[in-house]
């Protein structure tokens, strides 16, 4: 994705003021994450997939509390994406946890035939090159006008962790604790 296109889509997530608009404010350059090959900001969530998910998957959902009040919604809103570019599948499903921080999502695989949950993620969320394996996770998460935390996930023992977490509050950027 080209930085122009970037900032733009990021501006809008952020509801941020024309004066922070520039591409090279300080709030902008904090939000744009370099080398990302992929975001699900702009990307047309599939809706109505859980005809599409896999029956083993879906079964597994049905059992977890996924943030619905009333039970498993007709319509999943779900993102689809081969991370570890093995072949298969890797699904984001979106659930009822999101706010003002953005959508929710957890993401399942099944590594070893097993559907299991890698992450909790909230927000706009990059995805990383890597050559080989599980690629590192970025995610963007806000908290009001220009306040925002970017946390960095990398795949660990079967699951993604925290690794690296900076928050901007209005312009100050501060490393703070890499467990969310």
């Amino acid at each position: 994705m080209n930085r122009s296109w970037t900032v733009a889509l990021l501006l809008a997530f952020a509801g941020l003021t024309k004066s922070a608009a520039d591409a090279n404010s300080p709030v902008m350059l904090f939000l744009f994450v370099k080398d990302s090959v992929w975001s699900n900001y702009g990307v047309k969530k599939q809706q109505g997939m859980s005809d599409r998910l896999p029956r083993s998957l879906l079964e597994g959902l049905q059992a977890e509390e996924l943030g619905f009040f009333q039970g498993m919604p007709e319509k999943l809103n779900v993102l689809e994406r081969d991370l570890d570019r093995d072949g298969r599948v890797e699904y984001f499903i979106e659930t009822n946890h999101g706010g003002s921080g953005g959508p929710h999502y957890y993401l399942y695989a099944a590594p070893d035939g097993r559907w299991v949950r890698l992450a909790s993620l909230q927000g706009i969320i990059h995805v990383l090159p890597c050559d080989k394996g599980w690629p590192r996770l970025v995610e963007i998460t806000r908290g009001g006008p220009e306040l925002f935390v970017k946390t960095t996930w990398e795949f660990r023992e079967g699951v993604y962790v925290s690794i690296h977490r900076e928050r901007f509050d209005h312009g100050i950027i501060q490393e703070i604790s890499a467990q969310p």
